[in-house]
């Protein structure tokens, strides 16, 4: 029997961006995050030294408010060795992406991956621009993460069938 599993993965920045430090938009937060319903949210709470306070303040407004949704970490012990291996692929950078992050753990977990969103580029196949960030429109700092050599990897794992890139938008089922 396939287990799913519903895993969200939330960039605790935005959380200090768009909701004020969870202080004066504490209840959009809420009322947003319930969308997700019974997801796990993975907080990259020790990928990255300004993501602790983030994410242990996401936990803590989660945790007083008895929202559904339960957190996860990523163990740092895990991340180090993600970066190793992932440099033995020729992935040299600063920090992993948290595209790359959570491809890594599903190809791991999950017996089909199914990747959407996950494109280097500044457009589409169609032209559109694109932003890399699902909550924001900047594009990422200069040497901090090394997206053409994350995707070519991100492809190399879609020509050998161990995941499935889907270019198109989704079909709504």
């Amino acid at each position: 029997m396939m287990m799913m599993m519903n895993i969200t993965i939330i960039a605790v920045i935005i959380a200090f961006g768009r909701y004020g430090n969870l202080n004066e938009k504490k209840a959009v937060f809420l009322a947003d995050i319930e969308a997700y319903g019974d997801a796990f949210l993975l907080l990259p709470a020790f990928s990255f030294r300004a993501n602790t306070f983030a994410s242990f303040k996401v936990y803590s407004t989660l945790e007083e408010s008895n929202a559904r949704q339960k957190v996860i970490y990523f163990h740092p012990k895990y991340l180090r060795n993600l970066a190793l291996f992932w440099r033995t692929k020729g992935v040299i950078e600063y920090r992993l992406s948290s595209g790359l992050m959570i491809t890594s753990v599903a190809i791991e977990l999950c017996e089909n991956v199914k990747l959407y969103g996950f494109w280097p580029f500044s457009k589409t196949v169609q032209d559109t621009p694109v932003s890399h960030h699902y909550y924001d429109n900047s594009l990422p700092k200069r040497g901090f993460h090394e997206m053409p050599k994350e995707y070519s990897q991100i492809l190399q794992l879609h020509m050998k069938g161990i995941l499935k890139l889907q270019f198109s938008k989704c079909e709504i089922a």
